[in-house]
């Protein structure tokens, strides 16, 4: 079955698409089988980032994530940032070896402890997904794992364990969904409001 297009042109029964001469210009068109796992611009979903602070508050839009990615059949990443770079190995001839080790190895436990937490809350999701751990400053390290990974859709918790640094700084969600490449959903919790 073939339908017109605004500029007159056929499209064959396929995804609606962007007209080649007129910016805007959309065909109209059947959906496509798979219409679920697409976002509005037509990219498939196949991998959702989600991250989480450990909060109540950062943790709300982890069970929405992965109702989603299973609704889409999509691979659901559970991820943390951890502030700041990881410490290099210490140098044994170094004078500071013995603290500089123990901070080391007291970081690296850190991060240890952060990826079992996040892999079995990823195991107790029931989804196709695992536990990653970033490093750096909170909106840096979400868009480099996000890069790294390819995925297609980044869901943050528009609330965290930020106080005053929200209304100084602004809200990590806030600055994401400004620098993302990808799209962004911002989960927000309406009990909240109802409370307060």
């Amino acid at each position: 079955m073939r339908r017109a297009r605004r500029d007159g042109r056929s499209v064959p029964g396929g995804a609606a698409s962007r007209d080649g001469g007129e910016p805007g210009g959309l065909a109209l068109a059947r959906r496509p089988r798979c219409h679920r796992s697409r976002l509005a611009g037509g990219r498939f979903v196949k991998k959702i980032l989600v991250t989480t602070d450990f909060s109540e508050l950062g943790d709300l839009a982890v069970q929405p994530a992965a109702e989603l990615a299973k609704r889409l059949g999509a691979e659901l990443l559970v991820a943390h940032v951890l502030g700041g770079e990881a410490p290099p190995e210490p140098d044994e001839g170094a004078a500071y070896y013995k603290v500089a080790k123990r901070l080391y190895d007291a970081d690296m436990e850190m991060e240890r402890q952060t990826l079992a937490a996040l892999e079995e809350r990823t195991r107790d999701l029931g989804v196709d997904g695992r536990a990653v751990v970033a490093r750096g400053a909170p909106v840096e390290g979400i868009l480099s794992l996000a890069g790294r990974e390819n995925v297609d859709l980044i869901v943050i918790s528009s609330q965290g364990r930020t106080g005053l640094k929200r209304i100084l700084l602004g809200s990590v969600a806030e600055e994401l969904a400004r620098l993302s490449p990808v799209p962004v959903l911002i989960w927000k919790d309406r009990r909240r409001r109802a409370l307060g």
